[in-house]
């Protein structure tokens, strides 16, 4: 796993039977830890991301192995805190997605706009 690629991802159901390449490490979140709490951790502390690569070889393939994620120090807050912290991001993506659906509704309604009244003999 090369960390600094940021190519996390948050599955949020279980998928039985299913094969992963060996170039991925599947991390579950235990009791008092809330697992879209994690998957943010790992996409957005510069703390976490400086001890990944300080674990990481200076090889011409930097990685990461089962092990060195047992030594990580993350101080979790509270699961109320984690919960309350993974609702407000979600609440801020939904409303980021509709933002960006709008931008682009907005463009294509500028371009009729623009080739109806610009393309138009005079």
């Amino acid at each position: 796993m090369r960390p600094y690629l940021k190519g996390f991802a948050y599955i949020e159901e279980s998928m039985p039977n299913t094969l992963f390449s060996t170039g991925f490490a599947i991390l579950q979140g235990k009791e008092g830890l809330n697992s879209k709490f994690l998957y943010l951790l790992f996409m957005f502390s510069a703390d976490l991301m400086r001890q990944m690569e300080e674990r990481m070889p200076k090889a011409s393939y930097p990685s990461l192995n089962t092990e060195d994620f047992k030594e990580f120090k993350i101080p979790l807050p509270p699961l109320e805190v984690q919960e309350q912290i993974t609702h407000t991001t979600a609440h801020i993506e939904q409303e980021r997605t509709a933002l960006e659906n709008t931008i682009k509704s907005l463009e294509g309604q500028q371009e009729v706009i623009l080739k109806k009244y610009l393309n138009r003999n005079i």
